[in-house]
Order: C-alpha cells, then structure tokens, then sequence
C-alpha cells in the first residue's frame, strides 16, 4: 500500500482423508493483517483470522480471531 503500510492476505484450503477412521475433513484457513511502521523503531499491526473445519466423524468448528500488536525494535536494525 505504501512504503510504511503492508497489506497480507492468505487462504488456504485442504482436504484430508483419514480411511482408518472412516473420516474426511474440508479445512478453509484465511488471513488479513494491516501493518503500519509508526516511526524507525515501532510499528502496529492488526489483523483478522478465520478457520473453519468440516469433518464427518471429528470435532467441525469454526472461529474468528482478531489481533492487534504493537512492536518496538530494541536492538537490531530499525526499520526505515
């Protein structure tokens, strides 16, 4: 988006077949995370996460998480 706000984005999904246990589970994973360099040293970031699984025999769930995260570089290189 800019030199110091970023953009990630990902989804994944997956398909696993377990035959001993007679179960199949659909798994969709997606994340969207902002990150904004404040100044050299501190940096903010939030984001939002979402899972659900689909299964036959195990546990389906589903969830939403947020997370917001506030870091400052003490020693190493500062970001610019």
């Amino acid at each position: 988006l800019s030199a110091r706000t970023t953009l990630s984005v990902d989804v994944d999904f997956a398909n696993r077949e377990y035959a001993d246990l007679g179960d199949e589970q659909d798994e969709l994973r997606a994340r969207i995370e902002f990150s904004h360099r404040l100044g050299r040293r501190l940096a903010l970031s939030w984001g939002v996460r979402y899972e659900d699984r689909d299964a036959d025999v195990t546990e389906s769930y589903d969830e939403l998480i947020g997370r917001v995260q506030l870091s400052y570089t003490v020693l190493g290189a500062a970001g610019g």
